[in-house]
């Protein structure tokens, strides 16, 4: 999905189901895929994206700067 804006992620409504989710921006998802696998907690894998995200944050793997979009376009 694009979307004009930055933000870390974007919450949307399932046309279909009326769930929701949430989908975190590119850079983010970018940043969370360079933390050193040597410091990531278990289950990392199994997590969803956006439960990495706050994970991540969280647990200080992904400084404040990391876990915002790029906003230099």
């Amino acid at each position: 999905m694009e979307r004009p804006f930055r933000v870390q992620y974007v919450i949307r409504s399932c046309l279909e189901c009326d769930g929701h989710g949430r989908f975190v921006h590119g850079d983010v998802a970018a940043a969370l895929d360079r933390i050193d696998e040597s410091a990531l907690p278990d289950g990392w894998e199994d997590d969803p994206l956006d439960e990495r995200l706050l994970v991540a944050v969280r647990e200080g793997l992904l400084a404040g700067d990391e876990a915002r979009p790029d906003t230099t376009e």
